[in-house]
This record gives structure tokens, sequence and C-alpha cells, in this order.
């Protein structure tokens, strides 16, 4: 992998470096979630306005759609994905003077990436089950996950989580990580995404100090597994299953499994991952991208 640089202003300390960072990816990300449901809700309008004139609140309407209409909502974050990578590209180039190229994001299409994407589904599935096999034993386990795999959206609602967790795993594990990783070392960098990126949910629900717990673990988990493959694809399935099962569940009034539940699966998972591949975690402070 090459090295992304980021000399910029002539700036020297690298804490203000990464913060000047953090900021343009929360920007970029609020700037995409805005340009993309402002524009899916445009051509909502204008559709209503062609089609459907008789319709009361056309904004409104189109508004409510991105939530009610599976289609639409891919279509939204198939549209902020893209719109990530574009304002990833126009930051990089200011900030660093320099192209980014898709593989420095850890988005590659080669052979290899469909296994990462399926190896990722299969870890996630495997450790959200042990958390809910812990809480309602076998029977429970099975009843709750027919009705999941029962759903007649099932399909969308799989692509839906995949374009979610993809923009996301873009921003901050593919240029954020990255970065944070060339200043503080592998095991520090990744740990300080991950708390950051649990931070960031806050801002559109309310989390609590458990729950912040449990994302910087488990997405830490996610981190360390993104810089051992340089893979978008296997962290992106991990993230979207995790999400799968939690809208779903919540969504169908199901069970869900408790925090300490998910906290022992998680943590184990985490602390195994880091004795497998220790001698790569710890072998250098640095990672070369």
């Amino acid at each position: 992998m090459e090295r992304i640089t980021y000399n910029f202003w002539n700036i020297k300390n690298e804490h203000i470096k990464n913060a000047i960072v953090f900021f343009a990816v929360f920007v970029i990300v609020l700037l995409a979630i805005l340009t993309s449901s402002l524009s899916v809700v445009s051509v909502n309008m204008l559709r209503f306005q062609i089609f459907n004139p008789e319709i009361e609140n056309i904004r409104e309407t189109a508004t409510q759609l991105i939530n009610t209409s599976q289609s639409w909502n891919l279509i939204n974050e198939i549209l902020r994905g893209l719109l990530i990578i574009l304002f990833i590209k126009l930051i990089n180039k200011f900030i660093n003077k320099t192209k980014i190229r898709l593989s420095e994001l850890g988005v590659s299409f080669d052979k290899k990436q469909p296994g990462y994407l399926i190896l990722g589904v299969v870890i996630m599935s495997f450790m959200f089950s042990g958390a809910l096999l812990i809480d309602v034993g076998i029977s429970g386990f099975r009843n709750i996950m027919g009705l999941v795999f029962s759903s007649n959206e099932l399909f969308m609602a799989v692509l839906v989580a995949l374009a979610n967790a993809f923009w996301q795993e873009v921003a901050f594990r593919g240029f954020l990580q990255k970065r944070l990783i060339n200043t503080y070392g592998i095991l520090p960098g990744i740990l300080i995404c991950s708390f950051l990126f649990a931070i960031i949910h806050g801002l559109v629900r309310e989390i609590t100090i458990p729950e912040l717990i449990l994302g910087t673990i488990l997405f830490t988990f996610v981190g360390l597994l993104f810089y051992l493959t340089n893979s978008i694809w296997i962290s992106t399935a991990i993230h979207a299953t995790g999400n799968f099962f939690l809208r779903t569940l919540d969504t169908n009034n199901l069970h869900i499994p408790d925090q300490l539940s998910r906290l022992i699966i998680y943590g184990f998972f985490l602390i195994v991952l880091i004795l497998v591949f220790r001698k790569k975690i710890f072998a250098a402070r640095k990672i070369n991208l």
C-alpha cells in the first residue's frame, strides 16, 4: 500500500493536523447527508408535481419517502457513498495537493474482495448470534431468527444496510483511521478512530456511556480487520450485518441482545484478534499506506 502524506499549510503539529482532518471528515459526512437527502426529496417533489399533482403537502410526502420506501432509501444511501468519495478526493487534493485513489481508501475490486465481504457477514452473524443465544437460549434464538428471515423486504433491507455502512467505513476507516495510525501507531490510532466514530453517533441519537464503550470495542475490532486486510468490504460487511440485525429486531419489536452480552462477545473476539495477529499489530508504530 502506498503512503498517504498530510503535509499541508506548513503545520508541524501532528495533533492539529489530525484535528483538521477529523473536522474535514465530519464536514463531508454532513454535506453528503444533506446533499443526498435534498436531491432525493427534490426529485420526488418534481415527480409528484408532474405525475401526481393532486397530492397535498408534496414536500412532506417526498421527504417521508426516504424513510418509508426501501428503494428510495437505498438510492439515498448509494448517493451518499458516491458523494463521500467525491468529497474525500476534493478535500485530499485541497489539503495534500495530491490525488487519492480508491485503493488508498481500501476500495478494491480484485478477486479477494467477495471473500472478504462474505467473511465479514459470517463474523458479525456469528458474534450477534452468540450474544442473542446468551440472552434467550436456543429456543428463543430459533424463533427470533425465523421471524427475522421471513421478512418480505429482507433483500432490500440488506442492500440498504450495506450501502449505509459503506460510506461510513470509507470516511472513517478508509480515510481518517489511516491518518491516525500514521501519527499514533496502529492500535492507539484505531482506538481513537473507533471512539470518535462512536461519539459521532451521538449527533443523531442519544447514546449512553455503556453504548459508547460497546461501540468503541466493536469498531476497534472492525478497524483492526480493515488494517489487516486493507479491504473496505470486510469492515462494511461487519458494520452492515450488525445494523441489519439491530434494525430488523427493533422494527419488529423483537428481543435485542443486551449490552452486556454483546460486550462479552465483542470483547472476546477483539482480544482473540489481537492475540492472533499481535506480531503484525505491534510490529511497527506506523502503517505504510
